[in-house]
């Protein structure tokens, strides 16, 4: 008899709807990108040979945490041509050394924010 009922107010007698509905179907299954990875949670630069998602691990080519020769080579040249200079921009052994920020108010942000340790203001990070 309460087969019979549930079809009559399934009927539009009575009752809402959701009492009446089939069950809503499954999730769907997460997409993966491509075959399943023999990584899980191990950061980029411990991965070693495995890979994440088909690439290799290391920060950078062939599975390395060190920079290559070449690029190493570069940033020491780069640094070792950063040299002090004075108020009209000319080397000196007594000029500064200067590290600017320009940008937008993030930037200020980044550099000098409300949750910054004092003192901080405008003029300093």
């Amino acid at each position: 008899m309460q087969a019979g009922l549930r079809a009559l107010v399934c009927a539009g007698l009575a009752v809402a709807v959701s009492s009446c509905a089939p069950p809503a179907p499954p999730p769907p299954r997460p997409v993966t990108l491509g075959p399943p990875t023999d990584t899980l949670r191990i950061p980029l630069n411990d991965l070693g040979s495995k890979t994440y998602f088909r690439y290799p691990g290391g920060l950078y080519p062939g599975s390395l945490n060190q920079p290559p020769g070449g690029h190493d080579s570069a940033a020491r040249a780069r640094r070792n041509a950063i040299r002090p200079l004075d108020v009209n921009g000319d080397e000196h052994p007594f000029g500064k050394y200067v590290l600017l920020s320009i940008g937008m108010s993030n930037t200020s942000q980044e550099w000098c924010s409300e949750s910054s340790a004092p003192p901080c203001s405008a003029w300093s990070f």
